[in-house]
């Protein structure tokens, strides 16, 4: 599945777009954005691939730090919710936990999983877990930006799986 010139500029500028959104909390246009990516019949949702891909690749560029330092290195999660308090790796939704592991994915160099993760999530049948995805990555780069540490992906309880 390769992705032309347009389409990267499409899926970059949506992103940026969907994150301005987000910040500036205007939740019911991001909602309309999200809902042309998810559905079964959705116009956009061609795009939800690399728009997850490019999520994840700015959720990795928010969080400063070393990458390559050390061979075994490896980067790993801490999931809390909003409060701050520990959430199981099985209590989040699997579409979420894709999106989870294709940034660490990422963040551990391995590019062929961080594919096979985002496809995960891109074909799951349920719009409203594509949804949720779409969602924390969003608020994940928010996250990381307004974070000093640059490290905290907060999973929130109301998103959370069944």
């Amino acid at each position: 599945m390769t992705t032309s010139p347009n389409e990267v500029r499409e899926v970059r500028d949506l992103a940026e777009r969907m994150l301005t959104l987000a910040r500036s909390q205007d939740l019911s246009t991001l909602a309309v954005l999200i809902g042309r990516l998810v559905g079964k019949y959705a116009p956009q949702r061609h795009l939800l691939r690399p728009l997850l891909l490019e999520l994840v690749g700015h959720t990795v560029e928010s969080i400063p730090a070393p990458r390559g330092s050390h061979p075994r290195e490896v980067f790993v999660a801490d999931l809390s919710d909003d409060q701050g308090a520990g959430v199981e790796v099985d209590e989040v939704d699997p579409a979420l936990r894709a999106m989870l592991r294709a940034v660490l994915a990422a963040l551990n160099g391995a590019a062929a999983d961080v594919v096979d993760q985002v496809d995960l999530v891109a074909g799951d049948r349920d719009p409203v877990a594509k949804s949720n995805a779409v969602v924390h990555g969003l608020l994940w780069i928010n996250q990381l930006a307004h974070d000093s540490a640059g490290r905290a992906l907060t999973v929130s309880p109301d998103l959370r799986g069944r």
